[in-house]
């Protein structure tokens, strides 16, 4: 693994960890939820090491399937926190996806 390599992932998994973190100190989360969303985490990490393109995918349709909930939603003139987060959170692992393939 190279350096690059080992950055992108260190910023995916960090970024998602001290969300995770976050929302548990403000109660937004319970135990049960928080466990699931880092078994996420790690299942991605490891599809970012491992298997490039199909993480690049999911992320990829994540992003798309977040811009369409956005277009479809009640109020799309105003983006909803959820809204931005995810697609904050879309564009991080896209991002960490490009430093790790072009690095």
């Amino acid at each position: 693994m190279l350096l690059h390599q080992l950055f992108a992932i260190i910023i995916y998994s960090g970024w998602h960890y001290g969300k995770i973190y976050h929302d548990l100190q403000e109660d937004y989360l319970d135990f049960q939820q928080s466990f699931t969303r880092v078994l996420l985490i790690l299942l991605m990490s490891y599809l970012l090491f491992a298997n490039t393109t199909l993480f690049f995918a999911i992320t990829l349709s994540k992003l798309f399937y977040d811009i369409f909930i956005m277009i479809i939603s009640p109020t799309p003139i105003m983006l909803h926190v959820k809204n931005k987060q995810n697609l904050f959170d879309a564009m991080v692992g896209l991002t960490c996806c490009v430093v790790y393939t072009v690095g």
